[in-house]
């Protein structure tokens, strides 16, 4: 299980900074409002399916889905991202897998992949291979 303490910059518990967080995560548990199945959302599933993407996959990743009430943070399988340098400033640019591709207006795509070079996807890698922004699984040694 998840938990959040709010600090101070001394160290100190910070009563206000606890109810703020409180409140964030509440409303990240929070289910939406769907007239539908729902798969569950919390907090602390989230945190589990991470913790295993970093097992398997060497990487969790993420995006956070800015809909009307900001409370949706969506896991991305990092075995679908696909990192492009870009010409010119040689930065690394995540692309994401998309099996039927529908490219929407303003969405920049190549074959199918989608740019999601946005401040809302995250990608954390795990044991970083050389030159390389991808990930080693822990496990991969079990393989033997």
């Amino acid at each position: 299980m998840l938990t959040f303490t709010a600090k101070k910059q001394s160290g100190s518990d910070d009563k206000n900074g606890q109810r703020s967080l409180d409140a964030i995560k509440n409303l990240l548990d929070t289910p939406l409002p769907s007239p539908g199945y729902q798969h569950g959302r919390s907090l602390d599933k989230l945190d589990t399916i991470q913790r295993i993407m970093i097992m398997v996959r060497g990487a969790c990743a993420g995006e956070v889905v800015l809909n009307e009430r900001f409370n949706n943070i969506v896991p991305v399988d990092p075995a679908k991202i696909w990192f492009r340098r870009e010409e010119g400033t040689n930065r690394l640019v995540p692309w994401q897998y998309i099996k039927n591709p529908r490219p929407r207006s303003g969405e920049e795509s190549f074959g199918q992949y989608k740019k999601i070079d946005t401040p809302t996807f995250i990608y954390r890698e795990f044991d970083l291979m050389v030159d390389e922004p991808y990930g080693r699984t822990p496990i991969a040694s079990l393989n033997g």
